[in-house]
Parts: structure tokens; C-alpha cells; sequence
């Protein structure tokens, strides 16, 4: 049986989380998203007997709360298939001014992310909404390929 998982960044998993656990997640005070691996994960488990397995191939939710910028969403879909690429999409804010990066750990690590990335909490709440109903990026935000660089951290990739 497959299953909606929240694995949150002390990783922590949750079973077919709602709505409104995700919404009180996103305001939980900084020390929770600081702490950890640094970001959290909405996708899919397959239950088994015992423990469960990831299922990688269906679309995942990737969040990062940092504030006072908000919260980074990346879409994802990892394909294992030939010839096939994975989809990686991150949210792109076309009313943010100037291009700047926000610096957040992940996994002790620091990483950078584009100051657009980052959107307020009750954006987030209808992304996952979106998210939860459709397996889809959401048609509230506007997205943009994402790419990562060792040096420069996660960025936009060109549009085709």
C-alpha cells in the first residue's frame, strides 16, 4: 500500500499528513527547520511488512524554511528509466527585486538558494494543498528548472 509521508528535519516520518499539521509545521519556530538535516520532504512511501520504502519515482515536495525570507519549494520527480531525465522545478518570484542568495544549512552544510525561491507561508499551505490533491506543481506559483552547482549553490536553469 502506498502512502503521502512527511519526513521532517529532525527525520522524523508522518503518514498521510493533512493539511493543517503541514500549516502548523511551516509556522513552528526556526529552531525546528535550523535543526537536522535543514529542510524537510512531502512525497511517498510504500508500506511494507516490516518498515516502508521511498518511492522516488512519484513526485516529491522539497522545503526549506529560512527566515524572514519565507519558505524554498523544489517539485521533483526522479526517473531511473533510460533515456529519461528527472524534473526538478523550483518556485520563481517575479516580485522579488534584485537577484541576491540566501545562505541555510543543509546537513551542516551550507547551500545557497536564490532570494526568489522563497515564498511567504500561506503561499506554501496552497502549494502543498495543490500538492497533495494532484501530484502536481502547483498552478499558484510560477516555476523555473532548477539546477545546482558546487560553487554557487541551487539556481534556475534555462526555460526551453
Amino acid at each position: 500500500m502506498e502512502s503521502p509521508v512527511f519526513e521532517g528535519p529532525d527525520g522524523e516520518l508522518t503518514l498521510n499528513p493533512s493539511l493543517e499539521m503541514m500549516r502548523t509545521l511551516l509556522n513552528t519556530e526556526s529552531d525546528y527547520w535550523d535543526g537536522g538535516s535543514g529542510s524537510a520532504y512531502l512525497g511517498w512511501v510504500e508500506l511494507r511488512d516490516p518498515g516502508y520504502r521511498n518511492i522516488w519515482e512519484r513526485p516529491s515536495l522539497h522545503l526549506i524554511v529560512h527566515d524572514p525570507y519565507g519558505i524554498n519549494i523544489s517539485y521533483q520527480i526522479m526517473n531511473y528509466q533510460p533515456h529519461t531525465s528527472n524534473v526538478k522545478l523550483m518556485v520563481y518570484r517575479e516580485d522579488v527585486l534584485g537577484d541576491f542568495l540566501v545562505e541555510h544549512y543543509l546537513g551542516g552544510e551550507p547551500a545557497y538558494f536564490p532570494g526568489r525561491s522563497f515564498v511567504t507561508r500561506d503561499v506554501a499551505v496552497q502549494v502543498i494543498h495543490d500538492f497533495l490533491q494532484t501530484e502536481k506543481p502547483s498552478s499558484s506559483v510560477v516555476w523555473r528548472p532548477q539546477i545546482q552547482s558546487e560553487y554557487s549553490g541551487f539556481g534556475y536553469g534555462k526555460l526551453d
